[in-house]
């Protein structure tokens, strides 16, 4: 079967810069479970998106 040639590394910098995003802010989102509204497509999603706040983690220094 084929596949794209750059589909490992697209999805490997994927999980660098996700992973640099997490290790940096803390992730909250304002909007209750409650107040979601789902739409099922090829995946299920939310119909107005995901609103999300970061929010800087403090730097700790190695002692």
């Amino acid at each position: 079967p084929r596949s794209c040639v750059g589909r490992k590394y697209a999805m490997l910098k994927l999980k660098v810069i996700l992973s640099t995003i997490l290790r940096n802010f803390t992730v909250h989102s304002p909007t209750k479970l409650e107040d979601w509204k789902l739409q099922a497509d090829i995946i299920l999603k939310r119909t107005d998106g995901f609103k999300i706040q970061l929010k800087p983690r403090k730097k700790q220094t190695v002692a």
